[in-house]
């Protein structure tokens, strides 16, 4: 069974890291997410999948041309504006949706602060977004003492604690030259369709 997520644990884990790598991983986190946006998005009718789309291109071409670092503020701020509103939507995949925006802000934000505490507080986001997406589809009760037991044991928690480890795994043992690791970067993630919620769509 995968460790409870832990911040401050992923921190000393990502200074290891070139931030080249960091990117990477923050990435993929927004890579997960997207399909709740997607999901979310077709449900309501909600706009703002293309840019999100496109926001995610743009760091992997950049990542691609050997480039870590770069100032896409303005990238950010659209990303921020994308976010729903969840007080005006009843859908149970509002608040990943907008787990989706932020966590992208959060990475475009990455290129140009080059911090740690920025990749962080995105990944956090994606715990966030499984565990809330699990008490819904649990019917789970919050006063229920055995509550954060239960999120961390269910198969979607797991499942993104184990892809997180192991993501870390694959970009530990990757050459720390940028030039020389971002095809098998490519070659493993570009066209991954993975959801945090196991969504198909």
């Amino acid at each position: 069974m995968e460790s409870e997520f832990n911040k401050n644990v992923l921190k000393k884990k990502l200074v290891k890291l070139p931030f080249w790598k960091q990117l990477v991983f923050l990435l993929l986190v927004c890579q997960r997410l997207i399909p709740s946006f997607r999901a979310f998005a077709a449900e309501t009718g909600f706009e703002g999948r293309s840019q999100l789309d496109g926001l995610l291109t743009k760091a992997w071409d950049t990542l691609f041309n050997g480039v870590s670092r770069a100032d896409f503020s303005n990238e950010a701020a659209l990303a921020e504006t994308l976010a729903p509103d969840t007080e005006n939507f009843d859908s149970v995949l509002v608040s990943s949706a907008l787990d989706a925006a932020v966590a992208t802000s959060f990475l475009m934000k990455a290129f140009g602060d080059q911090r740690t505490d920025t990749i962080v507080e995105a990944a956090t986001l994606i715990r966030d977004s499984v565990d809330m997406y699990v008490q819904e589809l649990g019917d789970m009760s919050s006063a229920d003492p055995n509550l954060e037991e239960n999120i961390l044991g269910h198969e979607l928690m797991q499942m993104e604690l184990r892809r997180q480890r192991e993501d870390f795994e694959f970009l530990g043992a990757l050459d720390d030259e940028i030039s020389v690791s971002m095809t098998a970067v490519k070659n493993k993630w570009f066209d991954s369709k993975e959801s945090c919620l196991a969504l198909t769509k």
